[in-house]
């Protein structure tokens, strides 16, 4: 089987910001904290080979790499290409080849010097942290950019000749319209990006704002207006020519992110480095999140595995069909039946009767996806694919 995805998690980053639940450690990292790191990345990537014997990538399975964090764009360009080497090598020596290469950065600490080096070292998609072009929007958060600095980092990245550039938008925050929303979309068009990814905002209950909204301290937008900004952001992005690939996701044509995709089509996938996640076949599995016992596991040669867990056909079955729905192309039967060695038609028919009756799924004779409705009621249809838990 082999994987044919690598995440490579980047703890660390200048702020928290107000709504951020992510593993992350604040304040510039020390140099010799940053090169301990990336030296425990390549001691655990080469434990994976050993224990696959050498077989770590499906032959033709086209690897996809993604630096994600935290602020990935802190780290010296010579980890990021030595880490890039590494995969690189291993993929060739299983008959493949690394088709995309992503890097997260935030705008305001990226130089086109350092794009330049990336550039170089074969990072061929850039995605950008914008969340907002709205100045005050920006500062309540707790992000350290501003508008302009997003504007002046596409430009760097057009200088520096990348031609796969993606902003991440957050839509609901406090005291946003539907005016302002689109006013967020439009600045964005206006840069000729070729990706948005548009969040609507998730708070975690220990992250400042969480701890805010739990005691009243915070307005957020009503439901009405969530559905308001989601089906007009939509609706602009898709007049001004991004295919929805996703829920959350719109891209020029033949811009998708390839390695999201991977996730989203249930492909085996390698998380590397604090709390990264990994997938192959009913296997799935996190790291531990202290750089402690990360470091004092791989110093022992061993993985520094914090949970595991081994799915039941009928949760993997289930996850490749929700997983696959968040994607507007949906799920084809045919290559259910392929993978998974079953006709969902049959194993799940009242449900999905049911939700083509309540509007929430087109169904044909090729497959199912989910309609407008649907995808705005997504997390109800993927709960009606989930086996029933025993009493």
């Amino acid at each position: 089987m082999g994987f044919s995805a690598v995440y490579i998690h980047v703890p660390f980053c200048l702020q928290k910001c107000n709504y951020c639940d992510f593993l992350s450690f604040p304040g510039k990292p020390q140099a010799a904290v940053v090169w301990q790191y990336f030296d425990g990345l390549k001691k655990e990537f080469a434990l994976y080979r050993e224990r696959l014997n050498g077989a770590i990538f499906a032959p033709n399975s086209n690897v996809t790499i993604y630096f994600g964090g935290g602020t990935p764009s802190l780290m010296p360009v010579e980890f990021i290409a030595e880490i890039i080497t590494m995969v690189k090598q291993a993929a060739a020596d299983c008959g493949t080849n690394v088709i995309e290469i992503t890097l997260e950065a935030n705008p305001g600490t990226i130089a086109q010097s350092y794009l330049q080096g990336l550039k170089a070292s074969g990072v061929s998609r850039i995605s950008l942290g914008a969340q907002s072009f709205d100045d005050t929007d920006l500062a309540v958060m707790g992000r350290l950019h501003t508008a302009a600095d997003i504007k002046e980092a596409v430009a760097f990245c057009r200088a520096c000749g990348f031609d796969n550039v993606s902003l991440d938008l957050i839509a609901n925050l406090p005291g946003q319209t539907v005016e302002k929303w689109l006013t967020n979309l439009q600045q964005a068009v206006a840069l000729e990006v070729e990706h948005l990814s548009c969040y609507g905002l998730h708070l975690s209950e220990q992250s400042p704002w969480g701890k805010a909204y739990a005691l009243g301290k915070l307005d957020l937008p009503d439901e009405d207006s969530e559905i308001a900004m989601w089906q007009a952001g939509r609706a602009y992005l898709q007049e001004q020519g991004y295919e929805q690939y996703e829920i959350s996701n719109f891209a020029r044509q033949g811009k998708a992110c390839r390695h999201n995709l991977k996730y989203w089509r249930r492909e085996n996938y390698l998380g590397l480095g604090l709390g990264a996640a990994s997938c192959y076949g009913n296997y799935r599995w996190s790291n531990g999140e202290t750089l402690t016992d990360y470091q004092g596991k791989l110093g022992k040669g061993r993985l520094p595995i914090a949970f595991q867990e081994m799915l039941t056909d009928e949760v993997v079955l289930a996850e490749g069909i929700f997983l696959g729905l968040r994607c507007t192309e949906g799920v084809s039967f045919d290559v259910m039946k392929a993978k998974y060695g079953v006709e969902i038609v049959t194993v799940y028919e009242k449900e999905m009767k049911q939700l083509e009756k309540a509007g929430l799924l087109f169904i044909d004779e090729i497959g199912m996806r989910l309609s407008p409705r649907g995808q705005l009621l997504a997390n109800n249809v993927f709960t009606a694919f989930l086996p029933e838990k025993p009493e």
